[in-house]
């Protein structure tokens, strides 16, 4: 059984003093779900997740921490693999606020309960609400 690493961000930007999470759909009817992609050999799984979003998606972002762990098995032609996949909780930039325009639909940006509505896989609105939790956290312990 082949067993592949992916690395996964729930990333958020500060607007107007709350958090927007982002999310990508590959069109305008399909769910969306996180920015994910594998683990190359030699490289970690924060290394990873930030080359995908700098080269993939032109963001420029800070990984605060590890979200979660998700583990599943597929099979495909008749070849069994286990997918475990890392999910961070990552800072998006300001530069990155023209994500989520028009120009680019298959980007969106929103509010937890909009989001959390968007995501096709109850894996990923868990990830997400453990992020928010994370989030809320870390605000806690930056005021005190």
């Amino acid at each position: 059984m082949a067993e592949q690493l992916i690395t996964a961000a729930t990333v958020y930007r500060k607007k107007k003093g709350a958090a927007e999470w982002l999310v990508f759909k590959s069109g305008p009817k399909e769910p969306g779900e996180f920015p994910k992609g594998p683990v190359r050999r030699g490289e970690s799984s924060v290394g990873a997740i930030l080359r995908i979003l700098r080269e993939e998606k032109g963001l420029t972002v800070e990984v605060k921490e590890e979200t979660g762990r998700a583990t599943f098995s597929s099979s495909k032609s008749g070849q069994k693999t286990t997918e475990k996949i890392l999910y961070y909780l990552i800072e998006s930039s300001e530069e990155n606020n023209g994500l989520g325009t028009d120009k680019e639909p298959e980007e969106k940006w929103g509010q937890y309960a909009q989001i959390s509505k968007i995501l096709g896989s109850e894996r990923e609105r868990k990830m997400l609400s453990q992020a928010r939790d994370l989030l809320k956290e870390l605000l806690k312990v930056k005021k005190a």
